[in-house]
């Protein structure tokens, strides 16, 4: 589910303290998701899996940058898919229980302190690139995982280099 609006922090809160009625831990992901891919995929998947001899998967809540902060980043050009598409496509797949949409570090950061997840988790690739918070917000930290090396501007790149 996605609120994408001003209480989006206490929405994810309320959905929180569910997983921990159910006793699930939470593990949260961000990113743009522009032109969900392989990498995507098993960053999810490995969010969701159980670690450490725990035998409970976890919920993965994903935080999706919202389009205004896409362009931002990413280049006028950006998002290729427009945030309902991305947020349909993540709400979709089997190893995220809820989708959140932000628009600034800030509201990032509101939503990861009012959900205080398990583990914030992070693409090897993405190393050096991460918030100076997250290891603070999360009650073990940041789980740095290993993903396949794909990248939606390379997969661009490729769709336009075959039509030259």
């Amino acid at each position: 589910m996605v609120s994408g609006r001003i209480d989006s922090a206490h929405a994810a809160a309320a959905w929180a303290a569910l997983q921990r009625r159910r006793k699930r831990p939470i593990a949260i992901v961000n990113g743009c998701f522009d032109g969900l891919h392989v990498g995507h995929l098993e960053l999810l998947r490995q969010a969701q899996t159980p670690r450490n001899g725990e035998d409970l998967i976890y919920s993965v809540l994903v935080c999706v940058d919202s389009d205004r902060r896409v362009a931002f980043l990413k280049g006028s050009d950006r998002p290729i898919f427009p945030q309902a598409e991305r947020v349909a496509m993540l709400e979709a797949c089997r190893y995220v229980d809820r989708v959140e949409v932000f628009e600034s570090p800030d509201e990032l950061r509101e939503i990861v302190e009012a959900v205080a997840p398990t583990w914030i988790v992070r693409g090897e690739g993405e190393r050096g690139r991460k918030p100076v918070w997250c290891e603070e917000l999360a009650t073990r930290g940041v789980l740095w995982v290993q993903t396949p090396p794909v990248h939606t501007s390379d997969i661009v790149q490729r769709v336009l280099d075959r039509q030259i």
